[in-house]
């Protein structure tokens, strides 16, 4: 109200979407991940990690994936101190760094290669991108 300004809001539905995996650019990913000495497991019905994320209504008009990197030994659960010491050493180090290269890799891969954005840009598993 001090600076003039106002604001109207409209509440969409549904207030959370479910995420869209762009698959096109997963593949981007995974590539780059293994360049940085990471070997990402696709998800499936039987190894699907279950986490949380407000990002789902973004995956619905943009390109999105949501890749984890390993911080512990897989039998270590997360939110446990034992994760916590992991994550506050070298092995959270690493998997920062690495995460940050691997994504910084597949976007420079985006700027350099037209076919790698019409793939993305297309991918048939992006929900209302085109």
């Amino acid at each position: 109200i001090a600076a003039g300004c106002s604001v109207e809001l409209q509440w969409l539905e549904p207030p959370y979407a479910d995420l869209v995996t762009n698959e096109a650019l997963v593949d981007l990913y995974v590539d780059n991940a293994a360049r940085v000495g990471r070997h990402p497991m696709r998800p499936t019905a039987a190894t699907r990690i279950t986490g949380s994320t407000d990002m789902g209504n973004v995956s619905q008009v943009l390109p999105v994936i949501h890749p984890m990197v390993a911080v512990s030994p897989p039998e270590v659960a997360i939110h446990t101190p034992d994760f916590a010491t992991y994550a506050a050493g070298t092995e959270g180090d690493r998997a920062v760094v690495d995460a940050a290269k691997a994504l910084a890799m597949t976007v420079v891969d985006l700027w350099l290669d037209g076919d790698a954005r019409t793939a993305v840009g297309n991918s048939s598993d992006q929900g209302g991108a085109g």
